[in-house]
Parts: C-alpha cells; sequence; structure tokens
C-alpha cells in the first residue's frame, strides 16, 4: 500500500511538472481553459451589452438628426420658395420700370396738355380780373352817386323845414276859409293819388325784392324818396290838423257870438224886424255850416283813412328798415367777397409768380442741356424720384434676400455639421463592428487552439 501511495506521487509530481511546463508555454489544461473562455465570454457579453446601448443611443441620435434634417428640409424649401416670390417681384419691379420708362412720353404729353390748360385758366383769371375792376368802378359811382342823392335830399329837407316857418305864420289867415278848404280838398285827393301811387310803387317794389341785389343803388335812392315824401306828408297833415283845430275854435266862438246876439235880439221888442232877417240869416247860416260840418266830417273821414294808410306806411318803412339791414348786410358780404376775390388775386399773383420761375427753371435746364433735357427735367424729377423709391424698396428686398442667403448658409453649415456628425458616427460605428468582429475572429482562433490542444492532449 505504502508503495503503491508512492508510486502515487510521483505520478502526481510528474503530471505537475508537465503541466506547469505547458502553462510556461502558453498551454494551460482543458479546465483552467474553460474557466478562462467563460470569463471571456462574459466580458465580450458585457460589452456587447454595452455596444448596444450605445449603438441604440446612436441610432436615437441618428432618428433625432434625421428628423432635424427633415425640418431643415422643409425650411429649405421654404426659403427657396421665398426667394421665388422675390425673384418674381423683382422681375415686377424691372417691368415697372420698363413701363415707367414707356410712360415717360405719355406724361410728356400729359405736361402739355396741363400747360394749355394753365394758359386757359389765366386766361379766364385775366377775365375775372377784369370784371372785378369794372364791378369796382361801376360801385364806386354808384357810391357817388348815393353821396349826391343824399346831399341833394338833405338840402331839400332844409328848405322843407324853412317853408314850414313860414307857413306857420299864414296860419292866422282865417277870411280865406272856403278858398283853403277847396284847396286842402285837392290838396287831400292829390295826397290820396299820391298814396295810391305809393301803394302800387311798395307794391312792385314787393315783387322786386330778389332783384335787390343787382339795383342796390336805385332802391336805396327810392327809399330816400319815399322816407323824405312820408315825412313831407306827414308834416302836412299835422298842419292841416291844427288849421282843422283853429278852425272849430273859430266856429265856436262865432256860434256863441250869434246865440249871444240872439238872445239879446229875442228880449229887444224895438227890433223884431231886424230879428226875422237876421233869424232868415241864421237859418241861411245854418245851412251853411250844416253843409260845412258835412264837409268837416268827410274830412275827418278821409284825414283817419289818412293816418290808417300812415300806419300802414310806417310799417312798411318798418319793414323797408330790415331791407336796409338785409342790404346792409349783403353789403358786408359784398365787402367780405371784395376781399376774397382780392386773396384770390393775390393767390393768382403768386401762382404767376411761381409758373415765371417754372419758365426761368425751363430757359435755364434747356440753355444748359438742349430742349430735351429742359422739357423732361420735371417729368426726370419724378420718374427720379419714383425709381428711388423703387430703389429703396429693391435694396430693402435685396437685403431681405441676403438675409435668406444667410439663413440658407447657415441651414447649409448645419447640414454639412450635422452629414459630418452622422459620418463621425457611421465611422465610429463601423470600427465597433470592425473592432467586434477582430474579437470574435481573435474568440474563434482561440477556440480553434483551444480544440488543437484538446486533441494534442488526448492523443
Amino acid at each position: 500500500m505504502e508503495e503503491d501511495n508512492n508510486q502515487n506521487e510521483k505520478g502526481h509530481e510528474e503530471e505537475h511538472p508537465i503541466s506547469e511546463a505547458l502553462s510556461t508555454l502558453g498551454w494551460i489544461e482543458e479546465k483552467e481553459e474553460i474557466q478562462n473562455e467563460n470569463i471571456n465570454n462574459d466580458n465580450t457579453q458585457e460589452q456587447l451589452k454595452l455596444f448596444k446601448e450605445e449603438n441604440e443611443k446612436l441610432n436615437q441620435m441618428i432618428r433625432d438628426l434625421n428628423k432635424e434634417k427633415d425640418q431643415f428640409n422643409e425650411n429649405k424649401e421654404q426659403l427657396i420658395r421665398e426667394k421665388e416670390v422675390l425673384n418674381r417681384q423683382l422681375n415686377d419691379i424691372i417691368n415697372e420700370k420698363d413701363k415707367n420708362k414707356l410712360n415717360s412720353e405719355e406724361l410728356f404729353e400729359e405736361k402739355e396738355k396741363f400747360l394749355r390748360i394753365i394758359e386757359e385758366k389765366e386766361k379766364n383769371i385775366e377775365n375775372l380780373n377784369q370784371e372785378i375792376d369794372e364791378n369796382k368802378i361801376s360801385n364806386n359811382d354808384l357810391l357817388q352817386e348815393k353821396d349826391i342823392k343824399i346831399k341833394k335830399l338833405e338840402v331839400k329837407i332844409k328848405e322843407l323845414e324853412q317853408n314850414l316857418g313860414t307857413n306857420e305864420v299864414q296860419v292866422n289867415k282865417i277870411i280865406e276859409f272856403k278858398n283853403e278848404i277847396i284847396d286842402k280838398n285837392q290838396e287831400i285827393e292829390n295826397l290820396n293819388r299820391e298814396m295810391e301811387k305809393k301803394i302800387d310803387n311798395i307794391g312792385s317794389l314787393n315783387s322786386k325784392i330778389d332783384s335787390l341785389q343787382k339795383r342796390i343803388s336805385d332802391f336805396k335812392a327810392n327809399t330816400a324818396n319815399n322816407d323824405q315824401e312820408l315825412q313831407n306828408i306827414t308834416k302836412k297833415l299835422e298842419f292841416k290838423n291844427e288849421e282843422i283845430n283853429r278852425l272849430n275854435q273859430q266856429l265856436k266862438e262865432k256860434t256863441k257870438n250869434f246865440e249871444e246876439q240872439i238872445t239879446y235880439l229875442e228880449k229887444d221888442t224895438i227890433q223884431k224886424s231886424k230879428f226875422e232877417k237876421l233869424e232868415h240869416l241864421l237859418e241861411k247860416k245854418d245851412e251853411i255850416l250844416t253843409e260845412k260840418d258835412k264837409e268837416i266830417f268827410n274830412l275827418e273821414n278821409k284825414i283817419n283813412g289818412a293816418n290808417k294808410r300812415m300806419n300802414e306806411l310806417k310799417q312798411q318803412m318798418e319793414t323797408y328798415s330790415l331791407l336796409k339791414k338785409d342790404l346792409g348786410k349783403k353789403e358786408e358780404r359784398i365787402s367780405e367777397l371784395v376781399l376774397e376775390v382780392e386773396s384770390i388775386k393775390q393767390k393768382d399773383l403768386t401762382k404767376k409768380e411761381i409758373m415765371e420761375r417754372l419758365e426761368d427753371r425751363l430757359e435755364q435746364t434747356q440753355q444748359k442741356s438742349g430742349e430735351l433735357t429742359g422739357k423732361f427735367e420735371l417729368e426726370y424729377s419724378n420718374m427720379q424720384y419714383r425709381l428711388e423709391e423703387k430703389d429703396k424698396t429693391i435694396k430693402e428686398l435685396k437685403k431681405h434676400e441676403n438675409k435668406l442667403k444667410s439663413k440658407l448658409s447657415e441651414t447649409e453649415k448645419i447640414e454639412d455639421k450635422i452629414l459630418n456628425d452622422l459620418q463621425s458616427l457611421k465611422d465610429e460605428k463601423m470600427k465597433l463592428n470592425s473592432h467586434i468582429e477582430e474579437k470574435d475572429n481573435d474568440i474563434i482562433e482561440l477556440k480553434k487552439k483551444i480544440k488543437l490542444l484538446r486533441r494534442n492532449s488526448l492523443k
């Protein structure tokens, strides 16, 4: 037994140095190789898991980048569309420039028409100025005539006042009673006729109120004459009333005297014959007095009618005064219109000065650059102003286009960066895949070597 054990120990000792020699040469026993393979497999699985996780992350990154790329492509398409719209607008502006060049001839024709219209308006303005001057002259003449008539009327009023003073002295002549009554009746009839004529004139004047603006001077003269005539009539009526009152007083005094004489004769018996004669005379005088009373009654009625007509005339005069006020307002309006006409004249003068300045400028431009440049200078300035505005719009559009181009370049740069990042990620992925393949190949080779070693060890 002891010998067997010793032999086994020797065998083990012999085996150990062989394994140690194999281990020094890089060869391992099968158990150790299996353990190492398990460890390597675990490490590779962990690495594979890590690589898978990284691969998923990279795929997500790639998806996000693809989405961003799609968005950038959409933005790029929108920018391209905006660029096309801007190009169209630029083409439209260029076409408008061409049209403006073509319209320059039309503007020249319109300018000539405008100059013709200005000449016609200047002629009309000159005609209006002539009419205004003529109206001023006529108004001045009318005002002078009015002043002359007013002075004449004042002189007549003074004469009438003097005549009235003389008539007051003649009131005491009562002897010519019958003749004065007849004359007064005739005067009253004449006054009535004049009043009727005046009433007719008033009706005609009322019918001609609409044409008062054209006949202001005549109307004022007529109203002045009417005022004077009415004043004269009122004075005459007052004079007649005073005379009638005096005659009534004289009649009363005479009747008292007759009554006293009658009472005296009735008491005196001697003079009955004389009394009878006086009674006969008194009867005749009574008849005469009754006739005179009738005449006085008629005169009083006529005077009352005349007073009524005077009141009516006063009312009409009040209406005339209102019309005068209206005429004063109209005269103020005429003065305002005259001021407006003067302002229009000043405006016309300023326009003429402006036209002269423009003509001087045209002559200067014609001397400097010829007839064509002189004609087209104003139009060219207008066209230049329009073109400058359009150039401003074009510049703004160009700025907008440059901004869009900068945005496009930025988007292209971003796309390039994204593509580069994707390419770098793809390269890294390729490297990882190649590294994994190399490791897989190494693992396969190791497995092959292990199998060969097992075979050799079994042999």
